[in-house]
């Protein structure tokens, strides 16, 4: 039998020589050959995984209207390349940014060597940086919704990396969950005075019941088409049930006024998604304050409103607004029996 004898015998960079030679049984070495063997290297393509340790390789993060940005990665973000050590660029693309500009993406943090530019719905980092930057700079991604009246689909973002070497790696998904919170209504009795939200007028007695909110008066809610219950009270009543709210508007269908005397409390109310908060400001508009005392006790009646929208939670009610009505009394001017009794008493002193 003959023994064959294979010798790798120089190595040098991309290029490989083998060495062959035989031996017959009787110990005679054949003559020496060799092989060149020239080696192509293929750039291997990258892995990317959001998730980490965890399973899988995209990544759910949650995020609440009005708390703040969040991540679409784990911390532990990890990118793995067999053949390269450095990235040139990585983009996240928000595939389906229901509420438009207000939604964005951005890294919340400096990344040495890499840059970041948010441009339409994609952000993208570049820059010839190495794999453990590029996965620092991808744990520190953040996206923000400023809507506030955020749509509840689930916003999916592509996450794509491409090597020093130029080979892009497939597309890894992470995904946000939306949670809107309810906004609460605003409210402002004078609409015309950017300073406050309140308003004042004054009640002469005898004279015609001043309004407590003006035509202007604005309720809006930018979440919420309908309202559910508006509450009007005087804080320091003086005078009893002398002392009344009304509203003159013909009313809505749908809802009810009912003032309580004791409490001195208006409460427009009404069944949710069924009154419109635009027809809860008309109504409010008509708002007035009523003194019928013949001898009114002087001074302001500071007069609270609050409106909420069809949630009925404590939470959504809106910002208080504050009318002040200044009452003013006027002398009253004798009767005529009143007269007759001060002749009486004028002669009974002669």
């Amino acid at each position: 039998l003959l023994k064959m004898k294979v010798q790798l015998l120089l190595q040098i960079k991309r290029h490989r020589i083998i060495e062959w030679t035989c031996t017959d049984p009787d110990g005679a070495e054949s003559n020496i050959s060799t092989s060149r063997v020239t080696i192509a290297p293929v750039n291997d393509p990258m892995s990317l995984d959001l998730n980490g340790a965890s399973p899988g390789v995209g990544f759910t993060s949650t995020f609440t209207e009005d708390e703040g940005a969040v991540t679409i990665t784990d911390y532990d973000v990890t990118v793995t390349d067999a053949d390269d050590t450095h990235l040139s660029e990585c983009t996240l693309t928000l595939t389906n940014p229901i509420d438009g500009s207000d939604e964005s993406l951005s890294m919340n943090t400096f990344v040495p060597d890499v840059s970041q530019d948010f441009t339409g719905n994609t952000l993208t980092l570049s820059g010839i940086a190495t794999i453990e930057l590029y996965e620092v700079a991808l744990a520190a991604v953040r996206y923000e919704n400023i809507n506030q009246d955020p749509d509840t689909t689930p916003r999916l973002i592509d996450v794509q990396c491409t090597d020093a070497g130029g080979l892009v790696s497939s597309i890894v998904t992470g995904t946000v969950i939306i949670i809107p919170v309810n906004d609460a209504p605003e409210l402002d009795l004078d609409a015309s005075d950017i300073t406050s939200t309140g308003y004042e007028d004054s009640a002469v007695e005898g004279s015609s019941s001043p309004v407590v909110s003006p035509s202007n008066l604005s309720l809006t809610d930018i979440d919420s088409a309908n309202a559910i219950r508006c509450e009007v009270i005087i804080l320091n009543d003086q005078d009893g049930n002398f002392e009344t709210l009304e509203v003159t508007a013909a009313l809505p269908a749908g809802m009810t006024s009912v003032y309580t005397a004791s409490i001195h409390e208006l409460v427009l109310s009404s069944p949710p998604a069924t009154v419109t908060v635009a027809d809860f400001e008309t109504v409010l508009r008509t708002l007035i304050y009523t003194n019928a005392d013949e001898d009114p006790t002087e001074g302001f009646r500071n007069i609270e409103i609050t409106c909420s929208d069809d949630s009925n939670s404590p939470s959504e009610a809106s910002n208080t607004a504050l009318s002040v009505i200044e009452v003013i009394a006027v002398p009253d001017a004798p009767t005529l029996g009143e007269l007759e009794s001060s002749e009486q008493i004028g002669r009974a002193h002669v």
